[in-house]
């Protein structure tokens, strides 16, 4: 199968790259990143009232809070991407091609609905483990 695009469509495709790279690109240190730590510490004396669970225990208790924490990765990835989205939103309003706003054109208009539509999902689900985990 082969297909052709029409120069509309080229010109959306170089509009969206250009968006990208423009916009997207330089928020990848600032929103998309996010790295884990680790703490170490070596011959730390800690006092008795100050231990949390049963002694010679804290990699199990680590990690059944870590589960419980876990749901917040979804809720940052809802939130980048709603950012995300608007961002696309007022630059498809203020990109101008063949005389009009590429966001006046259903193709455009199509991709932001898929994107908030699965946005809109994510978001559900990462409050419906927030709430299970409740």
């Amino acid at each position: 199968m082969y297909l052709r695009l029409t120069d509309e469509q080229r010109m959306v495709q170089k509009a969206i790259r250009k968006f990208v790279e423009k916009e997207l690109m330089p928020l990848e240190n600032e929103v998309l990143r996010n790295e884990p730590a680790s703490l170490i510490f070596e011959n730390v004396r800690v006092p008795e009232e100050n231990i949390l669970g049963e002694l010679h225990h804290g990699y199990k208790l680590g990690l059944e809070w870590i589960g419980y924490a876990r749901w917040v990765v979804g809720a940052r990835a809802v939130g980048a991407a709603e950012r995300l989205l608007q961002m696309a939103i007022d630059y498809a309003k203020e990109r101008v091609t063949f005389g009009k706003p590429i966001a006046e054109r259903q193709a455009i208009q199509w991709m932001i609905a898929d994107s908030a539509v699965e946005i809109e999902a994510a978001k559900w689900l990462v409050l419906n483990a927030a709430f299970t985990l409740d």
